[in-house]
């Protein structure tokens, strides 16, 4: 769990307006929450905090945003599905999975790529939506994807 909390660390001072190379700080603690999960590679924490960084990262990396959402997406799914996890966490997962699905479709031009993953956000936010209903911005963001679509 250390590893998880330098991470968290880091990762907050990436966030920081004046950070002094928060790439660094951000690929930094990717490394040590890649470790962290090697040793508990079922654990919803250390999964959904990985993918919080690699999703600030893509925002920071424009040269690899794209491999970076998707990276982001393996991980959010990764840690809605684990067997422990609550339902409230899950949604959590699931509304942030597909804001990363959404953010990779920007990345696309208009065609069947971008349609794909606008459809599984579309997907993502149904069942983020299904497992916390009173989340406006996961309503929000579920018309926004299948708005996009149409």
């Amino acid at each position: 769990m250390s590893r998880l909390l330098s991470a968290r660390c880091l990762l907050e001072l990436a966030r920081l307006e004046n950070a002094a190379e928060p790439r660094q700080l951000l690929e930094q603690a990717a490394v040590w929450c890649a470790q962290a999960a090697a040793q508990a590679p079922q654990d919803e924490e250390i999964l959904s905090e990985w993918a919080n960084i690699l999703s600030l990262l893509a925002e920071k990396t424009p040269d690899r945003a794209e491999e970076l959402w998707a990276e982001t997406a393996r991980k959010y799914e990764k840690a809605a599905e684990c067997s422990e996890v609550s339902e409230d966490r899950a949604a959590v997962n699931y509304h942030n999975l597909a804001y990363s699905l959404t953010c990779r479709a920007e990345l696309q031009p208009p065609l069947p790529k971008r349609r794909q993953l606008l459809a599984r956000a579309a997907l993502k936010y149904e069942k983020a939506a299904e497992l916390n209903g009173d989340n406006l911005i996961t309503l929000q963001n579920w018309g926004d994807a299948l708005g996009y679509q149409a």
